[in-house]
């Protein structure tokens, strides 16, 4: 369970969200959504813990965040396989797993390369399967089909369908197609 009470917080002096409060379930899919520039990204790094509020409080019965950010955040250094692998842990079979989980973003062809060789939407798709191998108990999405084409992202919203089963996910769109099919509630900032 999420439950944020009150929140505001200020950037540079600038006041980007005020009296925000919001509830999430331990399962199933909510989406953020407003206009551009309004906090919904600001809101995600607040419950990631990346940030701080000014006023209010965050409750969270949450252990493990995982986090896909707006952009890809690849190590460059490190293939698609690795990149997915690196939150992992050191076992026998975590390339395998990781590769189970490219396979299931459609980037089996692409486990060997790195992040240079890839498509924006190629990128997202690593950096989304990264965020579901960590297998967190709260999943939090921002925009992550931005970069990614209408054929490809039918099959990644069936994963997220089925994942929110046992999950939370929590997910930034400016779509509400998106968001309707994946059953999402939808929490208007």
């Amino acid at each position: 369970m999420l439950r944020l009470h009150n929140i505001g917080v200020s950037l540079g002096g600038k006041e980007i969200l005020k009296n925000v409060s919001f509830f999430c379930n331990n399962v199933g899919c909510t989406a953020i959504m407003g206009a551009s520039g309004i906090g919904k990204t600001t809101l995600l790094r607040v419950i990631a813990g990346l940030i701080t509020a000014d006023e209010g409080e965050v409750e969270s019965t949450f252990q493990r965040i995982s986090m896909k950010f707006q952009e890809p955040r690849l190590f460059p250094w490190l293939t698609v396989r690795e990149n997915v692998a690196v939150v992992l842990p050191d076992t026998e079979d975590k390339l395998a797993v990781a590769d189970g989980w490219l396979a299931k973003v459609g980037l089996s062809e692409a486990v060997d390369k790195y992040p240079a060789e890839l498509s924006g939407g190629m990128a997202q798709r690593t950096a989304l399967a990264r965020a579901l191998a960590y297998d967190g108990d709260l999943l939090l999405l921002d925009e992550p089909f931005s970069a990614v084409d209408e054929a490809t992202k039918e099959p990644l919203l069936q994963l997220l369908r089925e994942y929110a089963q046992n999950h939370a996910v929590l997910l930034v769109t400016h779509n509400a197609e998106e968001a309707r099919l994946l059953n999402a509630e939808i929490f208007q900032i």
